[in-house]
């Protein structure tokens, strides 16, 4: 098996944070945001067009290509340990990863809410979130929190994570 793991959680839970420590501190392993492979799905698709004006139909579109970039991104590095980092829904649709590993970061849900607010304030004026809609956005973090559990996701701290990476290596 080439995915060693997924690892999961809410907007502003450190996915990307811990996925770039990965790779500085194993670089043989190839570590994917799962937000990149979106960013490129989205571009493809729906170039300038903001996620807010989707339809149901351009919604399951993003979920078919950004599960063909990663079956394509796993079949093309088959031979490598990789390690996924991100977001797996769109809408209701759930990416097909295949790993026995499915890590979300045990990060509380108020935290990552709060994280995402102040990273999206150094982002463009109509991607920052309000603090008026810190509620919201907990609510949405305690939501997926749940969810992963559902899908079988095991909760880890970052350290852990690191360790169990290098008992795999």
């Amino acid at each position: 098996m080439s995915v060693l793991a997924h690892i999961a959680g809410p907007s502003g839970s450190g996915k990307t944070t811990l996925g770039e420590q990965l790779k500085q501190l194993y670089p043989i392993l190839l570590v994917q945001d799962l937000d990149e492979m979106d960013e490129l799905a989205a571009d493809e698709l729906f170039k300038g067009k903001s996620k807010k004006e989707y339809t149901d139909d351009n919604i399951e579109l993003l979920a078919q290509r950004r599960q063909q970039l990663l079956d394509s991104y796993v079949k093309d590095n088959k031979d490598k340990d990789i390690v996924l980092v991100g977001h797996h829904t769109e809408g209701n649709t759930v990416l097909n990863i295949h790993t026995n590993n499915k890590w979300m970061l045990d990060t509380p849900p108020l935290t990552s809410a709060y994280r995402a607010y102040l990273r999206s304030q150094n982002g463009p004026p109509d991607h920052r979130r309000l603090l008026s809609e810190l509620p919201l956005d907990y609510k949405e973090a305690q939501d997926i929190v749940k969810q992963l559990k559902h899908l079988g996701y095991q909760k880890y701290s970052p350290d852990q994570v690191i360790k169990m990476i290098g008992e795999m290596k």
